[in-house]
């Protein structure tokens, strides 16, 4: 009996995936010759509704996990960067733990099924351009108890947007209120997972969703608007739109000084750093605004710490901080 013929997408040939690959390069590079000059936005030198002198919460911590690597040209990562040469990135998860004895989760990276089938679950675009790699017991909600922190105590999910790297893990946590913005939940809810980084079966499972609109919210800081999440000035949710339109970002004061968590607005420091602006964002225009504002920020505090979504700096923090860095160790996983 002849060998049936293979379908599925993790079987294509590498002639017909270059084929691919070089036809979705060709159409990012027409989109990116359009690419307009911008001028800089002025960001008023205001601090709003910030307290001076500065003063963090006593037992405030982060604790930094990597929940598995991405591979992408840094063609893809930065415009006008190399699509021949790739940069190899984490996949970081945030782990808020509260004096009070909550837990909040920023961003829970992958899911451990991109190691099952990962083409058929991160969808065509991705698999195309991105390479993705997950280790044996990686997944957030693993690491955590391996570090002595309960999963089961996580009372809040805050995602910085709904893709598949930042999402992956949420049912780890069923008892969590998941906390997006109103316009990233609506996003999510029309895309199109075979062309798009979303995966509704990522947050599917979901029953609190907690949508934030910062429409009416008071600015804070250099940002647009905030809610403050607990209501005691410990962690302070803030627009950050352009990478996908409804994008947020954290800002937590520990004691050392404010950290920012910023997701993909600034995916890796020389994003906001340099303002490198992505190849891709769903709204350039938003993204541009953002990344200037995350920039004012640190100009006019600057003992705050930025983390980005694919950043390593907070798998690298020294000890002794608040915020506490656990690098994924494949051997003491196995034990």
């Amino acid at each position: 009996m002849a060998a049936s013929k293979p379908t599925s997408q993790s079987t294509r040939s590498p002639r017909i995936r270059f084929r691919i690959l070089f036809c979705v390069i060709v159409a990012l590079l027409c989109v990116g010759g359009c690419e307009r000059a911008r001028r800089v936005p002025r960001i008023a030198p205001v601090l709003q509704g910030w307290e001076r002198p500065y003063r963090g919460i006593p037992g405030l911590e982060i604790h930094v996990f990597d929940t598995g690597s991405l591979s992408l040209p840094r063609g893809f990562l930065f415009q006008g960067g190399s699509w021949l040469e790739r940069t190899q990135l984490p996949t970081p998860a945030y782990v808020i733990r509260h004096p009070g004895g909550g837990t909040i989760v920023y961003d829970t990276g992958f899911s451990e099924r991109i190691n099952r089938d990962p083409n058929r679950y991160i969808g065509f675009f991705a698999s195309v351009v991105g390479r993705f790699a997950m280790g044996e017991a990686q997944g957030l909600a693993a690491q955590m108890r391996k570090a002595g922190i309960d999963p089961g105590s996580v009372t809040h999910i805050v995602v910085s947007h709904l893709h598949f790297d930042h999402a992956g893990g949420i049912a780890e946590f069923p008892d969590a209120e998941v906390v997006v913005s109103y316009a990233e939940r609506s996003r999510a809810r029309h895309a199109d997972g075979r062309l798009s980084f979303f995966n509704p079966s990522d947050f599917a499972s979901v029953t609190r969703w907690r949508e934030i609109d910062f429409e009416a919210a008071p600015p804070y800081a250099t940002f647009a608007g905030h809610v403050d999440l607990l209501g005691d000035d410990s962690v302070h949710l803030v627009p950050l739109p352009g990478h996908t339109v409804g994008s947020l970002g954290v800002i937590v004061r520990v004691q050392d000084g404010p950290v920012l968590l910023a997701g993909d607005a600034a995916p890796v420091e020389e994003s906001w750093r340099f303002a490198a602006m992505p190849f891709v964002a769903e709204d350039r225009d938003l993204w541009w605004e953002t990344i200037w504002r995350i920039k004012k920020f640190q100009q006019l505090v600057p003992g705050a710490l930025v983390l980005g979504g694919h950043d390593g700096s907070g798998l690298a923090i020294e000890e002794g901080r608040t915020v506490v860095p656990h690098p994924y160790v494949a051997a003491s996983m196995r034990r």
